[in-house]
């Protein structure tokens, strides 16, 4: 066969794979048979802060930023340009390049004086009295103490703003707890009081492969409203849905420390007990993990009285960036592109 028949077809299959749908759940699937554990089932109460429980600072995550000239020479940091980009620099406002380090620096700082200089030179005069609108804007704002924000910006007649103020007040609607499934307040507060990291570790199960169950909270009114809340939370938090939320009858029976829930709960996940991690702060759930044979990470409250270690529990840890900890120990390190998943 021509080798470049060979490589063409070769391609082609690879073509098929990659454009294939639901390569990326596939991916995430084989990932996941190769764990020790598959599947986690949350505790609401890990997932949220409770009365009186300090929130821990969330582990800031590594990014890498991207150098940018222009923004370095408006904040007047010249001397953090690197040679190369003082020579592009000086070479597209028609400069000499010619030079040592501490030559060019000054010579660039003057041009970029000079264009600043005449810029401001250009600018309109502005009139010093305010409009009609803006008078009535203030007044507008001296009444409501700064809470009319879609009054003031309907009163510029600033459509834009106007828009981002009616979303402002829909999310803080929305964080507020007023229709969450009927069970606003379930959280602590009439708010959602979700524990720092949360959504970051639900993405982080995802990217590892492992498929995701809710243990709801005690507050929910029944299965669907379980649900319901299950699911705004994910989309407060910018994640997918749990793949499967505990019904408030077996959820009843984990808390009491029945580890028949436990294996119902690794069932609906497809995975035996064994492969399965529950998160949670509370002895009944983690005993009956322990004797369902689960993997039990008690998640630690910084709250007055919270213990410092529960005996069901292989892993005892400290807010969400633990759990996560815990999830590599368990199944050992790995990083995944997050455009992968």
């Amino acid at each position: 066969m021509d080798a470049s028949v060979g490589r063409a077809r070769m391609r082609q299959s690879l073509g098929d794979i990659v454009g294939g749908a639901g390569l990326v759940k596939a991916t995430n699937r084989f990932v996941g048979q190769k764990l020790r554990c598959r599947a986690a089932l949350i505790d609401w109460r890990a997932l949220s802060l409770i009365e009186g429980e300090q929130p821990l600072a969330e582990r800031p995550s590594l990014s890498i930023e991207i150098r940018k000239p222009d923004q370095l020479l408006a904040a007047g940091k010249t001397n953090e340009l690197l040679l190369s980009e003082i020579r592009d620099e000086l070479r597209r406002r028609g400069g000499s390049t010619i030079g040592k380090r501490w030559e060019l620096v000054p010579r660039l700082e003057k041009m970029v004086e000079k264009e600043k200089a005449a810029a401001a030179a250009a600018e309109p005069a502005s009139d010093s009295q305010p409009s009609v609108a803006d008078r009535y804007a203030e007044r507008l704002r001296s009444k409501t103490g700064g809470a009319g924000a879609a009054l003031l910006a309907a009163a510029r007649g600033d459509r834009a703003s106007q828009a981002e103020a009616v979303a402002a007040h829909q999310e803080a609607a929305l964080a507020g707890g007023a229709d969450v499934g009927g069970t606003a307040g379930a959280t602590g507060g009439g708010g959602w009081n979700l524990q720092p990291g949360a959504g970051a570790l639900l993405g982080y199960l995802d990217l590892r492969g492992m498929a995701r169950a809710l243990l709801p909270s005690e507050a929910a009114a029944d299965d669907d409203a379980a649900a319901a809340h299950a699911a705004a939370a994910c989309q407060k938090l910018a994640q997918p849905p749990f793949g499967h939320v505990v019904g408030l009858d077996g959820a009843a029976a984990l808390r009491r420390g029945d580890e028949a829930a436990v294996r119902d709960a690794s069932e609906a996940l497809g995975v035996p007990p064994s492969a399965l991690v529950v998160v949670s702060d509370a002895d009944g759930v983690l005993n009956a993990a322990r004797r369902a044979g689960a993997v039990g990470v008690y998640v630690k409250k910084a709250a007055p009285g919270a213990k410092a270690r529960v005996a069901g529990a292989e892993h005892c840890v400290e807010g969400m960036d633990g759990v996560r900890d815990a999830v590599e120990e368990i199944n050992g390190v790995s990083w995944r592109s997050a455009a992968a998943g």
